[in-house]
């Protein structure tokens, strides 16, 4: 095997690698709110049902687990006052 069929070789190797990290982290993309820091604060400035709010306090994220993934296309409108 030539030099050029090692570099070959080992770059298709990598790609398997990198192929597979991008899809865990396409899976964990889902589970994670993308506004949670890593000390568990809300960055969110829109109000989430999933916000803590203590007085003097930031606000912190309190799960995860209860976030309900959806397209803006699928929020239900807000009626106007009549």
């Amino acid at each position: 095997m030539d030099e050029q069929q090692k570099i070959r070789a080992a770059l298709a190797r990598l790609a398997d690698v990198l192929a597979d990290i991008a899809a865990t982290a396409s899976v964990k993309n889902t589970e994670r709110c993308p506004y949670k820091t890593v000390a568990s604060l809300c960055t969110f400035h829109g109000g989430c049902m999933n916000q803590l709010r203590a007085p003097d306090e930031p606000v912190c994220c309190s799960g995860d687990h209860l976030i309900v993934w959806q397209a803006a296309t699928h929020v239900t409108p807000a009626t106007e006052p009549s």
